[in-house]
């Protein structure tokens, strides 16, 4: 089930999106390639994601920005699907 969020915490490898059911962790990892610079997420990012259970818990995978906070960023109608 895909989740709609807004990135609130961003270091240079994971951070924190917070959503309707609470905050969920994510990791560079599990970012789906979306315009240019896809290894990253900004504060304020709308994201699209799925919730996962992993040995340390919850965390957001498959995780692809909708709408960026970034000046120039990458927006829905600007993807190719």
């Amino acid at each position: 089930m895909r989740r709609r969020g807004t990135v609130r915490e961003w270091e240079s490898t994971h951070g924190w999106i917070e959503w309707p059911g609470g905050a969920v962790f994510v990791h560079f990892s599990d970012l789906v390639a979306r315009g240019r610079d896809f290894r990253r997420l900004f504060v304020g990012d709308t994201v699209e994601f799925a919730v996962e259970d992993g040995p340390r818990g919850f965390h957001a995978v498959r995780v692809e920005t909708i709408q960026s906070a970034e000046p120039g960023g990458v927006t829905e109608a600007s993807c190719v699907r």
